[in-house]
């Protein structure tokens, strides 16, 4: 679950979690992931809830966060659920820089 940590993306990884599903957490900051994680109960049929923090505009980062959730998780992951936004500066896009422009788009489709 990418932008896990608060609003849609959170309350999309809880609904999962109460159907039965394992869910890990994606997000950027990790005392964010820590607080999303404590509102998920225990569970009585062995689904998990995990986290950690992530860049999806990094390709070696990704990668490595997929690995590690297959491992933590115990299995393949069967699906993604992108929730995340950013944005850059406020302001007319023109004036922005194309840097910032690009991270934008690179955090929505890269995944």
């Amino acid at each position: 679950m990418i932008g896990a940590a608060s609003g849609m993306g959170l309350a999309t990884a809880q609904t999962l979690f109460a159907s039965g599903y394992s869910v890990a957490l994606l997000d950027l900051a990790q005392p964010a992931i820590d607080a999303a994680i404590k509102t998920f109960a225990p569970s009585s049929t062995g689904n998990k809830a995990w986290g950690k923090p992530c860049d999806v505009s990094d390709s070696a980062s990704l990668e490595a966060y997929f690995a590690e959730t297959s491992d933590k998780l115990g299995g393949d992951i069967y699906g993604l659920a992108h929730c995340a936004g950013i944005l850059g500066q406020l302001g007319p896009v023109h004036e922005q820089a194309w840097s910032d422009i690009e991270r934008i788009g690179e955090s929505h489709v890269r995944v």
